[in-house]
This record gives C-alpha cells, structure tokens and sequence, in this order.
C-alpha cells in the first residue's frame, strides 16, 4: 500500500513536500502556539 503510494507519488515532489508541511504545520503549530502562549503568561506573571 504505502510503495504503490510512494510511486503514484513520485512523479510529484513539490506535492509530497507540500503536504510534508502542512502535516508538519499541523502537528507543530499548536505546540508551538501552545508554548509561545505559556511563555508569554509566564512573563507576564513575572512582570506583575
């Protein structure tokens, strides 16, 4: 399944590193915004 995927796909890079990144996007976004938004709280309480 995945090697006839990989080979149906492999005509297509710049798809596989599209969709790469939006799955990296996905993944790593609300972590990030998640961190980002505890950082910045914590500051804050610092600040204060």
């Amino acid at each position: 399944m995945a090697l006839a995927l990989s080979l149906r796909l492999r005509p297509r890079p710049l798809l596989v590193h599209v969709v790469g990144g939006l799955v990296v996007l996905l993944t790593l976004g609300p972590l990030v915004f998640l961190a980002w938004m505890g950082a910045r709280q914590g500051t804050a309480e610092f600040l204060l």
